[in-house]
């Protein structure tokens, strides 16, 4: 096994520990209110809108008219 491989399985490792945490943090709290932070952007603006009219007829098979 040459380093990028152990590297790879590495971080391998530590996604699936983190998700493992981060499941039983769920479980134990069985509540969770997520709060949006408003701390982002899409850059160029100009695209959002369009994008999100394209994206929602994926996503929730609405068209937008």
């Amino acid at each position: 096994m040459d380093i990028p491989d152990i590297q790879n399985s590495v971080t391998f490792l530590r996604i699936r520990t983190f998700f493992l945490y981060l499941m039983n943090y769920i479980g134990k709290k069985e509540v969770m209110v997520p709060k949006a932070l408003n701390q982002w952007k899409i850059v160029p603006e100009e695209w959002a809108v369009p994008a999100a009219k394209h994206d929602s007829e994926y996503l929730f098979w609405v068209v937008n008219k």
